[in-house]
């Protein structure tokens, strides 16, 4: 799993949304908590945070799809404070129900839609069962609790107008379901950041980086979110070392490359937590977006410690360490 260097908790954030009496009916926000974006490693240029205040109801009677819900809005609506689930005080919303809707409006920029560019909402994770609508049109369903997931918007935004966003979430007990140990109480609805984010018209949809020190190098995978319809051109540049400009031929027909990049060691060992690689495909302007990512850790039990490259194996510290370990292994030994 690709590393994320530079990201911090940032409890500060929260302020205004820190609740005294719990539950206590949230107030309007005046900063967007956790308004950072939730994937440093593959952040775009043009995205919103949709973290924040929502509305919420709650739906016993699992009635909200037959009485247009998704259309009109929730007709008893309370606030609750994203992404923090319900049950947890930081939402304002006490766990008095299995199954939760979420409205809200939204306003996608007339900018997002040019140049055949799609628009997608990414959910960082909602526990159980999400659907979701636009101004009424469903844009799918996912199962599950744990990872982030994705609805696009394209075909049914207007840009520059206010648009009406629904989620239906359940979290019924399941059989098959998967649960935590819950010690700090039930994690219900959503409860990792949700974002609109612009794309270009066949965009990413992931990006692996494996450092490998021995061969002084960094292996890419890249993976589109359909197959080249054409043969494109994917492009990657190192933005704060001098380095060469990495261009690669993605076959039409394909959706996954791999290649490696040659950097010397002296970037491996200096600059590993601060490279930033942005890609794009080149090719027809109207498919491109930018990504910015962040490679990981090297391989090979190499660690970072005040930009020092340090190696466990030759760094006399830890050698000095390990012989005295093994001393006192042998006197225990003995003594026993």
């Amino acid at each position: 799993m690709l590393g994320l260097p530079g990201t911090f908790i940032r409890a500060a954030l929260l302020g205004p949304v820190l609740i005294a009496p719990p539950y206590q009916r949230p107030q309007p926000l005046a900063v967007i908590p956790l308004a950072e974006h939730p994937r440093p490693d593959f952040q775009r240029q043009e995205w919103q945070n949709l973290n924040g205040t929502w509305q919420f109801q709650f739906d016993p009677g699992d009635v909200g799809g037959t009485r247009g819900w998704p259309q009109s809005g929730l007709p008893k609506a309370r606030a609750i404070v994203v992404p923090f689930p319900w049950g947890s005080p930081l939402s304002g919303v006490p766990d008095s129900g299995d199954i939760g809707w979420y409205a809200r409006t939204i306003e996608v920029p007339a900018a997002w839609s040019r140049g055949g560019r799609r628009v997608f909402c990414v959910v960082g994770a909602a526990d159980w069962r999400t659907t979701a609508w636009l101004d009424g049109h469903p844009l799918g369903t996912h199962d599950g609790g744990y990872i982030p997931f994705e609805f696009e918007l394209t075909t049914y935004i207007k840009p520059g107008r206010k648009q009406l966003l629904v989620l239906r979430i359940d979290d019924a007990p399941r059989p098959f379901k998967l649960e935590g140990k819950q010690g700090y109480g039930n994690a219900r609805g959503i409860w990792q950041t949700p974002y609109l984010e612009a794309r270009g018209g066949i965009p990413l949809k992931l990006l692996h980086f494996s450092p490998d020190v021995d061969r002084k190098r960094v292996v890419v995978t890249a993976r589109l979110l359909e197959r080249a319809p054409r043969d494109m051109t994917l492009t990657l540049r190192v933005k704060n070392v001098e380095l060469p400009v990495v261009t690669r031929r993605v076959p039409r027909g394909t959706d996954q490359l791999t290649f490696a990049v040659p950097i010397p060691s002296v970037h491996l060992g200096h600059h590993a937590a601060r490279d930033r690689l942005p890609l794009r495909r080149p090719q027809r302007c109207a498919d491109l977006s930018a990504a910015h990512a962040r490679p990981g850790v090297p391989s090979g039990g190499v660690l970072y410690v005040s930009e020092r490259f340090v190696h466990p194996r030759r760094d006399p510290a830890c050698q000095t360490d390990r012989s005295e370990r093994a001393a006192r292994a042998r006197q225990g030994r003995v003594a026993a």
